[in-house]
Formats: structure tokens, C-alpha cells, sequence
């Protein structure tokens, strides 16, 4: 609501009759952050004609003073318009609260096809500044002879008539929660379903069904991988465990005992050469080469 506020003076959210578009929620700001003193807003929300809208104030964080118990002074507050006009068909809401489904504060429009919510704050007291509001809308018509006129509707016990898209999405769109019961639609919960409330317990479950889907996934993956690495792995793995065999076959012999002429070469003699003091006392004979005389040439 802030940023559409500050784009133009007055702003209007043309609604559908049918479909998901036919319904929403306002907050005060998208990033749930404190509002700003000295704000003030008048957001329309307008459905086609021969329709209504309905509001549905879901939680309220607004500045207030605590007077008693069960009485409060409204520093900032939030106020509900029929139309377009000053008819205000809510007191000033403020305070800290939030709304389960058997308490929501509910207002549709009278005789009109419009909605106005106000948002007002003081520009003081910046301390007890809080985060605004969240609310839910829904475009009905009413039931005529008990029936709902107009492709995929849906009709809530109240006679009011919302789109079949909307039943069992978690918000109050009927008004009286028919259209979160099960006895109002098969595909509902035994119990009227709050997103926010049960937002901790869906969203335990979501997160522990994405991780059995992950582990499950991995495992339908790695696992054939991993059986065919085996596969290829095992020629060698068996040659290995072959020479590892005969290896511990051999016997225990320390190095110091092996005899080194035991050792076969082909290229190695086997003589030792004679002792030096054998060579020298005697010598090989030297040959006499023939003399310069006797030799002749052809």
C-alpha cells in the first residue's frame, strides 16, 4: 500500500469477478518493514459492476496506548469506507493482534461495488512506530434462488458466491470459512486451513519431502555409477590381489644371507681373474718382430 500510495494520490485495484485475480491481500508495505509517521492513504478496491467486495483483516501491528484491559487509545489506525464514500463501516483498528479464523473482522460493501481502506498515522512519538497491517479481499456476488450464476462458482454457506479457484487456498474468502472445510469441498482439509498459521508445520513437511527426494534422487544416480566403476575396476583389482599372493608366497630371507654368485647372467663370467702376483712373476713372452733385412717386397 505504501508504494502504490506514493505513485498517485488517489490509487484504485481493479479487481476480476472470476479466477485467481478475483481476490488478494494488501499490506502496508512489501518488505514488512515499519511504517513512517505522518502517513496517510485512502487505497479503493473496485470490483466489475453487480458485484461486492468483502475484506478480511487478518493482522494488525499499529501504535496505541493501553488504557485498561480490554481498552486501548488508537495513536495510528486502520478504518474501512463503503464505497468511495465517508460511510465507514469500521471502528479505527489499531494494535498489536493477530486474527485466527474464528475471529477475523470481516466487511463487505453495501449496495456498491467498492471498498475503501484508510491508513492514517500521526507524525510523533517515531519510537512506538510498528509494521502496519495485513488484510485479505474477495469479490462475491450473492445467490439468487440458491444458485450462482457465472462459470466456476462457488457457493458459501452465507448465500455468497466467490470463484471455484479460490476454495482451499488458505484465506477466508466465503466470510464464514465454508469454503476451507472439507464439508464444503472434497479437496479441503478436515480443518479450515490457515496458510500463516500452519505455515511452520507445511513448511517442516515440504522441507523434509525435498530432502528424502534429494537422497532418493542421489542414490538413483550414484549408485549404477558406482556398480559400474566396480565392474570396470575389478581385472585389475583381481591382478593385484594375484601378485600380492605371490609375493607373500616367497620365503622370509634376509639379505644378508644371499649369496650374490649365486645370481644368473648370461653376459657375467664366472672365473675370477687370476691374483696380480701370478701375472708378474710371469710374464707373457714378447715376440721379436722380423727384421728390416729380411723382409722384401714384390
Amino acid at each position: 500500500m505504501k508504494e502504490v500510495c506514493r505513485s498517485t494520490s488517489r490509487p484504485v485495484i481493479n479487481v476480476d469477478s472470476d479466477g485467481y485475480l478475483s481476490a488478494g491481500e494488501v499490506k502496508l508495505s512489501r518488505d514488512s518493514s515499519a511504517y513512517e509517521v505522518g502517513f496517510h492513504c485512502n487505497l479503493t478496491i473496485q470490483a466489475p459492476k453487480t458485484y461486492r467486495v468483502m475484506i478480511v483483516v487478518r493482522r494488525v501491528s499499529i501504535r496505541f496506548y493501553p488504557v485498561t484491559q480490554n481498552s486501548k487509545i488508537c495513536i495510528d489506525f486502520l478504518r474501512i469506507f463503503n464505497g468511495v464514500s465517508n460511510l465507514h463501516l469500521s471502528r479505527k483498528i489499531c494494535g498489536q493482534e493477530t486474527f485466527d479464523w474464528k475471529s477475523d473482522e470481516i466487511y463487505s460493501s453495501r449496495q456498491t461495488s467498492a471498498l475503501t481502506v484508510q491508513f492514517f498515522t500521526f507524525p510523533w512519538d517515531k519510537n512506538l512506530v510498528r509494521d502496519g497491517f495485513d488484510l485479505a479481499f474477495t469479490v462475491f456476488n450473492m445467490s439468487e434462488d440458491g444458485n450462482c450464476f457465472g462459470k466456476n462458482r462457488f457457493q458459501c454457506n452465507n448465500s455468497a458466491c466467490i470463484s471455484d479457484f479460490l476454495v482451499c487456498d488458505g484465506h477466508n474468502n466465503c466470510g464464514d470459512r465454508s469454503d476451507e472445510s472439507k464439508s464444503g469441498h472434497s479437496k479441503c482439509f478436515d480443518e479450515p486451513l490457515d496458510l500463516d498459521a500452519s505455515f511452520p508445520i507445511s513448511g517442516f513437511i515440504v522441507i523434509v519431502f525435498a530432502m528424502v527426494l534429494a537422497i532418493l534422487t542421489c542414490a538413483f544416480i550414484l549408485i549404477p555409477c558406482w556398480s559400474r566403476s566396480l565392474r570396470l575396476l575389478r581385472p585389475f583389482m583381481t591382478t593385484h590381489n594375484s601378485r600380492a599372493s605371490q609375493c607373500d608366497s616367497l620365503p622370509d630371507t634376509p639379505m644378508s644371507t644371499i649369496n650374490h654368485r649365486e645370481v644368473q647372467n648370461n653376459d657375467r663370467v664366472d672365473d675370477d681373474p687370476p691374483p696380480y702376483e701370478e701375472v708378474v712373476a710371469d710374464p707373457p713372452s714378447i715376440s721379436t718382430p722380423p727384421s728390416a733385412e729380411s723382409s722384401s717386397f714384390a
